[in-house]
């Protein structure tokens, strides 16, 4: 039987195609978060070391029967009383939790979050000396997030010797992520009880809560992303003059996460995407106009920040490192030179280190980097199984390390003033910041899990619904599998897909509930 390609059912066709591929995906990582654990530690023989560890399966399959038990009994009850009691309730024992650990961890800057941080401070005081540093030439893409710094600083740390106030508004931002993605659910599956379940799935999600320490716009930009989704649900569904404000406000947010975090490039590819498809079945010339404006604007942004600086420190910045030295990196083994054993981690060799040892010619270290890949490549066409080694351990050091580098970025910094961390990080710390299975990991170690089991149920579900935007938070799921499987890998880079993955799960968990059978009385 011949297959017809009908446009006006375009919608369905890439819905299908995006649950397929995040099916397989997210089932291979559910299967491999049931089997084993990667552990990332910090010891003197590696800075950034990951761990295979074969987990009991038995205490999982345990640990998830009773989570789903709990649920299953609760639920009724719970459903009593409105979704915004539970957002609310998110809302502030997020905000206190979140507060409470900044407050103890004093946790001060390292690497790259240090030079933006410390940047943004000299230029919220006038300073533009930094300009000068290599490495802002190297990476001028961070200068949006020192923009994004230096105004907090200004606001609201002008005399202050921390950069305290920053880390609390990470935790704002994590709630206003975590208000964004309930909405998101209410408006995409329609379901009280998934909108309970994604709030109560959150509220037991510590390993945000103790990333609120890391000075990177990490949060900050995955809440704009989500706002700039929910807009774009809200520009979709409505019929009145008001879907414009609602467009411009899913730009806003969206050229927002850009400036600050160029990572959000996948979320763009996947909104505006997203977008294309609507209007290729709806014909609706405001819809095109929606995402030429989102896409340009986001991508001018960036640009935009640098020509600030330029302009206001009279510096003119050198080219930047080539994007190709991050794929060469990407599949690269570091073996542990820079203190990391992990396939396709961090490593300066054909970046930083090449563009210097080149004397910053720009082709010299194009051409280098290409060898790079070339050889790599040819390893993984030669001998599949190292390929399969290879991307195995990246994809799973990744997106399998529960913790998602949220104790890590605790433990490697020092703390203000030379303090000595508060009582609740010190313990915390000291009793999960070794290369163990500790009390904390393990619960980690369960909730990524019970997410895991949830999304990927989850994508059923959006097989079922007829609108694409229902796989819009998947699709940002997966462009960032496919990039950091390619690109520079580290698990503290998981963390945005993951609180978006924490929401989504509900889907899949109300899903598994609605199988287990009610004893009739």
């Amino acid at each position: 039987m011949k297959f017809k390609f009908d446009i006006m059912k375009s919608e369905e066709y890439i819905r299908n195609i995006i649950c397929g591929l995040m099916a397989v995906i997210l089932g291979f990582l559910f299967v491999e978060s049931f089997m084993h654990t990667m552990v990332l530690t910090n010891t003197q023989e590696m800075f950034e070391g990951i761990s295979y560890h074969h987990d009991n399966f038995i205490f999982n399959a345990v640990y998830m029967a009773a989570a789903l038990l709990i649920l299953h009994l609760l639920l009724p009850k719970m459903e009593k009383a409105p979704v915004h009691l539970y957002t609310a309730l998110l809302m502030i024992t997020t905000l206190i939790a979140g507060t409470a650990w900044v407050i103890s961890s004093q946790a001060g800057q390292q690497a790259d979050q240090y030079m933006v941080s410390h940047a943004a401070w000299q230029a919220a005081h006038d300073d533009l000396s930094f300009m000068e540093d290599r490495y802002f030439s190297n990476y001028s893409f961070q200068l949006g997030m020192v923009l994004f710094y230096e105004i907090q600083l200004r606001l609201f740390a002008a005399n202050s010797d921390t950069l305290i106030c920053i880390q609390i508004i990470n935790v704002i931002y994590l709630a206003a992520a975590y208000l964004a993605l309930i909405l998101i659910m209410g408006k995409l599956f329609g379901s009280k009880r998934i909108q309970i379940t994604a709030a109560v799935t959150m509220m037991f999600s510590v390993q945000p809560l103790l990333y609120t320490t890391f000075v990177y716009a990490v949060i900050p930009g995955i809440a704009n992303v989500l706002f700039s989704l929910l807009f774009e649900i809200k520009y979709f569904e409505t019929k009145s003059k008001k879907k414009y404000i609602y467009a411009a406000l899913s730009v806003f947010f969206m050229v927002f996460a850009v400036m600050i975090k160029t990572n959000n490039y996948i979320a763009l590819i996947a909104l505006a995407g997203t977008a294309l498809v609507k209007f290729i079945t709806r014909r609706k010339w405001t819809d095109l106009v929606y995402i030429i404006i989102m896409v340009v604007f986001s991508l001018s942004i960036v640009s935009c920040a640098s020509s600030y600086y330029e302009n206001r420190s009279g510096k003119k910045l050198e080219p930047s490192v080539p994007m190709i030295g991050y794929v060469a990196m990407g599949l690269d083994d570091p073996k542990g030179v820079l203190g990391c054993n992990a396939k396709g981690w961090y490593s300066s060799h054909y970046t930083t280190s090449n563009y210097a040892s080149h004397d910053y010619d720009i082709e010299a270290t194009k051409e280098f980097a290409m060898e790079g890949i070339k050889d790599s490549v040819h390893k993984f066409m030669t001998d599949y199984s190292y390929a399969n080694d290879f991307f195995y351990e990246k994809n799973t050091s990744q997106w399998n390390e529960p913790s998602f580098a949220s104790l890590w970025i605790n433990l490697v910094v020092g703390r203000y003033g030379g303090k000595e961390a508060g009582k609740l990080c010190d313990k915390v710390l000291n009793t999960n910041g070794g290369d163990s299975h500790s009390g904390l990991l393990e619960y980690m170690n369960v909730c990524h899990l019970f997410v895991f089991a949830g999304a990927f149920a989850g994508v059923f579900v959006c097989f079922r619904k007829k609108d694409l935007l229902c796989s819009a938070l998947i699709l940002i799921v997966l462009g960032a599998f496919l990039y950091h499987m390619i690109f520079e890998g580290k698990s503290q880079y998981i963390m945005p897909y993951y609180i978006i993955l924490t929401g989504f799960s509900a889907a899949g968990i109300d899903l598994i509930l609605q199988k287990i059978p009610v004893k009739k009385s």
